[in-house]
């Protein structure tokens, strides 16, 4: 076990340690050289903003409170981001993305995309920003009504940032049909504006406007 303040370092475990702790400040914790990461299964951070990398197995990291920036690497890994701003990188083989409290974004690997279905619906969580801006062109495909309902907080308020050489995919049926209400402009982007055709009280969901957009 680890623990300290302002942690800066690749932390080379062997197969004794299972807990990674940091302490208040803003620390970098990368585990990804990890000789074997069988056991190293949860990584933990108290406060600050911090950077936390795992490895290619499976792990458990904790963010907790400040803005943190969260790539469990490959491997099945639970990731409950806590209090903050955080960003979280998202892979299909991940088994909880929790963004809890706070701003929270989801952002693809390079060339990744993703399909909300029953299996990214049931790992994900807390989610207000999904942003395809990084890591190259991106599609977030068959995103329903109850989908953003399920994957983000009691607000159900979703963004979606991005640009031309990515594509959003919007799908009618699923708790009701999307309605297309306007646009505005935030922080220097311009959104393209859905909201459940029946009541336009219940969710939002902006899309950047350059990004393709298709409902069906």
């Amino acid at each position: 076990v680890v623990i300290g303040d302002n942690l800066t370092g690749n932390f080379n475990y062997g197969v004794h340690i299972a807990t990674q702790e940091v302490d208040s400040g803003n620390n970098v914790v990368d585990t990804s050289a990890a000789e074997d990461s069988s056991t190293v299964i949860r990584v933990e951070e108290v406060s600050g903003d911090d950077t936390i990398t795992g490895t290619a197995d499976a792990e458990t990291l904790y963010g907790h409170s400040g803005n943190d920036t969260i790539d469990g690497g490959g491997g099945a890994d639970t990731i409950y981001a806590g209090s903050g701003d955080d960003t979280i990188t998202y892979d299909s083989a991940d088994t909880v993305i929790d963004g809890g409290a706070g701003n929270d974004t989801l952002v693809l690997e390079s060339g990744g995309s993703i399909t909300i279905d029953a299996a990214a619906i049931a790992k994900l969580d807390n989610i207000e920003n999904i942003d395809l801006s990084q890591n190259g062109n991106h599609t977030v495909d068959n995103l329903s009504i109850n989908d953003l309902i399920d994957i983000t907080d009691a607000d159900n308020e979703l963004t979606i940032l991005g640009d031309s050489g990515d594509t959003v995919n919007l799908h009618n049926g699923d708790g009701g049909n999307w309605v297309a209400s306007g646009t505005v402009s935030e922080n220097g982007h311009t959104f393209d504006v859905y909201d459940l055709s029946s009541d336009a009280s219940v969710l939002t969901l902006k899309v950047e406007h350059d990004i393709a957009q298709q409902v069906a």
